[in-house]
């Protein structure tokens, strides 16, 4: 994967956005726990939330290496928490919408959330579990005449506090097969739903939440693509979300690095400035090596998603490789910060406490090494 002078472009249009209106404000969302409606409004307003949808619904067409320029920036200004909540509505929510979605869910989901006038969320993961969808959703849709009666909990969803609109996957089918769940279109500003802010140890500025649904009525047509489809259709995004979260966590590793290079520059020990010690110089060159040699895998998911199908196998490798080897380097770039890394809410303390967060959610190490083996482990054997 190569970025073209386009890539370029885009990249500067990124920027000239976040230092705008993000830069300034990223110490103050994270004190607040929360992202500002305002910010989808600006993003909104420079079609910067359906990069990848197409210009027939409202997006820009772009591919996938747009949505990692989009991140790369993101990551340099230690903005995790903002980056989870935009890309959550941009990596899952939309595209959800835009490729299985009636004209009615386009209208009153889609185009509202691509233009930054509603917040969305995908509500998947349950109190009992998360990656395990077959056994873990209980939460159920039942037919009554011309609606469904939604019952039942979602737990730890992002944006939740802050959503309009959700895509919530749900049992509609008595059974544990594939073919049991299905998609709903969720207005949340509708009698019988209830939401309370759960407070995380990192990515303070993006709210997650713990949703309760009690006899909540949605129409008939706001099924998303099939009924007892929509684990079928979920499980791609979820990749594609599990793919972004690794290449980010790399992404905040190698800033990291900058940050520390900058820090021992100026630091001294027996009269020497640290950085020009050969132990930490090594130590840092074996970090980078690392992370360069990630971007080969991180290319080829990358590709495999541009020819319209990702490759699993390697994106489950990208979840939980790169988020474990983000979290040894920062662990240790924050080691060598000394004191100052002991400061509450210094650069390399929020980084260190965000990348924490990203071996967890989307899919734990554990799970994704689980699913890893599931698809490689037999493969050696063909």
């Amino acid at each position: 994967m190569t970025y073209s002078v386009t890539h370029t472009i885009f990249r500067e249009e990124i920027k000239s956005i976040i230092d705008k209106y993000i830069k300034p404000n990223v110490d103050r969302w994270e004190l607040n726990q929360s992202v500002p409606r305002e910010l989808f409004q600006i993003l909104g307003k420079e079609n910067l939330l359906g990069l990848t949808i197409s210009r027939e619904n409202g997006g820009r067409g772009l591919d996938i290496s747009y949505t990692l320029i989009l991140v790369e920036e993101l990551m340099k200004i230690n903005a995790v928490g903002i980056a989870s909540s935009i890309l959550i509505q941009l990596n899952t929510v939309v595209p959800l919408l835009a490729r299985f979605g009636n004209d009615h869910i386009k209208e009153q989901f889609l185009t509202p959330i691509i233009k930054g006038e509603a917040i969305g969320a995908l509500a998947v993961t349950e109190p009992s579990g998360g990656s395990d969808l077959l056994k873990s959703v209980k939460c159920q849709a039942e037919r009554h005449a011309d609606k469904w009666i939604l019952n039942g909990e979602k737990m730890f969803i992002t944006n939740a506090p802050i959503a309009d609109k959700l895509v919530v996957l749900v049992k509609t089918k008595n059974s544990q097969s594939p073919l049991s769940m299905s998609l709903l279109a969720v207005d949340t500003r509708k009698k019988g739903y209830s939401v309370n802010q759960l407070f995380k140890i990192g990515q303070k500025s993006s709210p997650i939440g713990h949703i309760h649904f009690d006899n909540y009525e949605v129409p008939i047509e706001n099924v998303i693509g099939k009924l007892n489809n929509g684990y079928m259709m979920v499980i791609d995004v979820l990749y594609e979300e599990r793919f972004i979260i690794g290449y980010g966590a790399i992404c905040l590793a190698k800033e990291a690095i900058k940050q520390t290079i900058n820090f021992l520059s100026k630091r001294f020990y027996k009269g020497k400035e640290i950085i020009n010690y050969q132990s930490i110089r090594y130590e840092l060159a074996e970090y980078l090596s690392k992370i360069e040699a990630c971007k080969s895998i991180v290319n080829a998911v990358a590709d495999s998603i541009i020819k319209g199908k990702i490759d699993r196998a390697r994106a489950t490798i990208i979840k939980f490789h790169l988020c474990e080897i983000a979290q040894q380097i920062i662990q240790r770039c924050h080691q060598l910060h000394g004191s100052y890394g002991l400061y509450e809410n210094s650069w390399i303390d929020k980084a260190l406490r965000d990348v924490r967060i990203m071996s967890v959610y989307a899919g734990s190490s554990e799970t994704m090494k689980d699913f890893a083996s599931v698809n490689l482990i037999p493969s050696l054997y063909r």
